[in-house]
């Protein structure tokens, strides 16, 4: 089922390795039922959990729990919820293009651990943009070069 108009990667890791804190599901999480596996695709990799999200319904469902999480309703104290850390790629529109989304997700879960105490969640928005990369590059030395031939 990879004929969406829109795909996105989450990887998620939990702080805790209790077996009471994997008592959910993602599905549960998104609130979608993800029958004949329409919404999303999922595979465990070492101890982390990849989500292929497929279509705009999975990724709204996405948006509006990411919100929820991160507003005021941020998770309990000791919940399952507390226990978790996502990353997630940018929304892409074409097959070709998931590797991007999941190089952001890598990426960002691997910095997971210079986040702010608290923290359960980091996006490609955190990711730096191609303008500011190049922006903090030195000139090369032939770009100064003031030579008449």
């Amino acid at each position: 089922h990879l004929n969406a108009d829109v795909y996105q990667v989450i990887i998620y890791e939990k702080y805790s390795h209790r077996t009471e804190d994997a008592s959910y599901r993602f599905s549960d999480l998104l609130r979608v039922t993800n029958q004949d596996h329409n919404s999303f695709d999922h595979i465990t990799d070492d101890s982390r959990e990849i989500i292929l999200l497929k279509g705009s319904f999975a990724t709204e469902k996405f948006g509006s729990f990411l919100e929820r999480f991160q507003r005021q309703y941020q998770p309990q104290k000791d919940s399952p919820l507390d226990s978790l850390f996502l990353a997630y790629g940018r929304p892409v529109s074409h097959l070709e293009e998931i590797a991007l989304s999941y190089t952001d997700a890598s990426r960002l879960i691997d910095q997971r651990f210079f986040c702010e105490e608290d923290q359960h969640t980091l996006g490609y928005e955190n990711l730096p943009s191609w303008a500011a990369v190049f922006r903090s590059l030195p000139v090369p030395f032939w770009m100064n070069m003031r030579t008449a031939f």
